[in-house]
């Protein structure tokens, strides 16, 4: 395609000044815009499949974290949980806690129910394919919410705020990732 080419204005052979061919420059330009839009649009794709890796490793990361501790919890449960933590745990004035192996038990179940958790998080989302299935996620949604909800209460009715506080950190974890990944159309 040539741009610039002259032709003959449509009066007449010689009667009428020699215009550009516009026809000529509608084409390229019309072949450039959608060229631009192309590759506008495969930038938002791209930078739409970055943010939804970021989440995706943000709640790998997440579901390590829960695994972790929840592993602690049992190993700290099998060692024996210290009155001292206890005592930190829970606040002043509160009657006594129960008996350590009660706490050892609580604190052992409770870890191991974590490491649940975060263990099916991260198998589910160890395969990427899963991104695709925002079912998975509101699951993990709901459920988490209402972990939330159910234990926090719980943990502020018996005195044990420092659980509550414990709450919000995983809450504040894994909430922001499971959220956008669960708001996907699906």
């Amino acid at each position: 395609m040539t741009l610039g080419r002259a032709v003959k204005h449509p009066i007449g052979p010689g009667r009428g000044p020699v215009v550009p061919d516009t026809s000529e420059r509608v084409v390229s330009l019309a072949a450039w815009a959608a060229w631009t839009l192309a590759v506008a649009h495969g930038r938002r794709q791209a930078e739409g499949m970055a943010r939804e890796r970021l989440w995706h490793r943000w709640l790998l990361l997440a579901a390590s974290i829960v695994v972790g501790v929840g592993a602690a919890f049992v190993v700290l449960a099998l060692l024996g949980v210290p009155s001292q933590l206890m005592d930190f745990l829970y606040l002043p004035g509160q009657p006594d806690v129960a008996s350590a192996d009660t706490v050892s038990f609580a604190v052992g179940v409770a870890g191991a129910v974590m490491v649940g958790w975060g263990a099916s998080m991260l198998y589910i989302y160890l395969d990427p394919t899963m991104l695709d299935r925002p079912r998975i996620a509101r699951a993990f949604f709901l459920a988490t919410v209402a972990w939330f909800i159910l234990d926090t209460f719980m943990s502020i009715a018996v005195g044990a705020t420092f659980n509550a506080l414990f709450n919000c950190l995983f809450l504040g974890l894994l909430l922001p990732p499971l959220a956008v990944l669960s708001s996907r159309s699906g």
